[in-house]
């Protein structure tokens, strides 16, 4: 009974992980029911109607995996808003439980000071934001902490199947999660704090969809995406960069601050202590 109890208090942890954000992030779908609450959602709901991506063949080339998700939970919910409000609301909440689960099993943090990450993370308004318009790249970085935590397995078999899988599934789900992923891992490769010859095994698959992704076959060359923006002066866009970045990072100042004071290895990926 006492170690049922003991397993008990031990999976509260991660649950509270992911249950926490889930309600956070379901309050405002709740309230705005029966109207979505991000512009994003509103295009996803389009491009399903006219059959996206199953009406070409941009399921494996373009980054749809979570059109994929959004397909078999519609096929169970059957309508495409309360489809989009629920999976804003799980994709999030497996975002921060993926936060937990890393600082866990990679920085060894204790299960409170975890679960803090997950917590501040869930009820952060940045990310909360992120969360309530770009759907594919919460799922994208999602998988790619999930990826970082899988090369640190010990058992090599459940290593290698492990990263595999995620590192194809984040660069199916978003561009941006797939460049990031592949800088961390070549750092893991380069600093040896992963096993080299099995990261490049596990990794090769989802270099090859990257770049079948990035293809074109009109030019025969590999395009980089690239997004138009209205010409301003340099003046402007420094503005706009740095007022981005104090919105989003100066109210966190404190607690870098207090961070860098017990700051020990320049690789935050590093599980020493």
């Amino acid at each position: 009974m006492e170690n049922f109890v003991n397993k008990l208090k031990g999976l509260s942890f991660p649950l509270l992980a992911f249950a926490i954000p889930m309600v956070v992030r379901f309050i405002p779908e709740a309230i705005s029911w029966p109207y979505p609450t991000g512009f994003d959602s509103l295009l996803y709901v389009g491009a399903m109607m006219q059959g996206f991506p199953f009406n070409d063949s941009y399921l494996i080339k373009y980054t749809s995996f979570f059109y994929v998700i959004a397909w078999v939970t519609y096929f169970l919910v059957g309508n495409l808003l309360l489809t989009m409000k629920i999976l804003g609301s799980v994709i999030f909440s497996i975002f921060c439980g993926s936060l937990y689960i890393y600082a866990k099993a990679v920085l060894k943090w204790n299960n409170i000071k975890s679960l803090m990450v997950s917590v501040f993370a869930g009820t952060y308004f940045v990310s909360l934001g992120m969360s309530w318009q770009m759907y594919r790249m919460t799922l994208g970085l999602s998988l790619l902490i999930l990826s970082l935590v899988a090369a640190r397995f010990e058992r090599t078999k459940l290593r290698f199947a492990g990263l595999t899988v995620l590192c194809f599934l984040t660069v199916w789900a978003h561009e941006i999660a797939a460049i990031t992923l592949f800088l961390l891992l070549f750092i893991l490769f380069v600093t040896g704090l992963a096993e080299r010859k099995s990261l490049v095994l596990s990794v090769t698959p989802s270099i090859l969809l990257f770049v079948y992704q990035r293809y074109d076959e009109a030019t025969g060359t590999l395009s980089i995406p690239t997004s138009v923006f209205q010409e301003v002066s340099l003046l402007q866009t420094t503005f706009y960069i740095s007022g981005y970045f104090l919105y989003a990072f100066l109210l966190l100042s404190p607690l870098m601050i207090l961070g860098l004071r017990s700051f020990k290895y320049l690789d935050m990926l590093s599980n020493k202590s």
